[in-house]
């Protein structure tokens, strides 16, 4: 976790350089959703930064999805493209990727002995990947400097071959760890600077 903490700060601290000081306009973005692989509800936190005239923005994210039996962890950087609708909303789309973290718990037969009895035993796998982002939403103004958004993702995180876990009853298991699912998100977005809007 610490690690993904330090190359999200290094993601971030590049884009503020990278962007010129003319375009600095920022917007913090803080969202709740749900990722559709098993319903997990869950947050999200973007820090948009524009370039190239406010047209194209730099975006470092993190997202994190939880329910009892699973975890979705993410983070790292998006390029968005913006384009003006109506006189206080933007469409944007783009992509990205990062670091994503998924853990799972799921429950298998075992059995007991040598009788036809049966028990359940839970197992808990998780792993650290490689996450790749597509996303697309619509943002509207309600004030100068406050917006809201919704937005969808597609998310994937691609866990390789799985790992064998062996159960107490010598029977081996492999927990799929392989994202591959949307997800949706509402929140508010915070203008840092310069309005989006003032140029549109």
């Amino acid at each position: 976790m610490q690690a993904l903490i330090r190359v999200l700060i290094v993601i971030c601290l590049t884009a503020m350089l990278a962007t010129s000081t003319a375009w600095a306009q920022h917007a913090l973005k803080l969202g709740a959703g749900i990722h559709f692989d098993e319903q997990t509800p869950g947050i999200g936190l973007a820090y948009d930064i524009s370039a190239s005239e406010g047209l194209v923005a730099f975006s470092p994210f993190v997202d994190f999805f939880s329910k009892s039996e699973s975890r979705v962890f993410g983070g790292g950087l998006n390029l968005v493209v913006k384009r003006p609708t109506g006189e206080n909303g933007i469409i944007y789309f783009g992509g990205g990727g990062g670091i994503g973290s998924v853990t799972s718990k799921r429950e298998f037969d075992v059995d007991i002995g040598e009788t036809t009895d049966r028990s359940l035993e839970t197992v808990e796998a998780s792993r650290t990947q490689a996450m790749v982002i597509l996303l697309a939403g619509l943002e509207f103004a309600t004030t100068e400097r406050a917006s809201v958004f919704l937005q969808g993702k597609w998310i994937g995180m691609y866990s390789g071959d799985p790992d064998v876990i062996r159960l107490s009853s010598g029977q081996e298991v492999a927990p799929e760890l392989d994202i591959k699912s949307f997800a949706f998100q509402i929140g508010l977005s915070l203008n840092i600077g310069q309005s989006e809007y003032e140029d549109y």
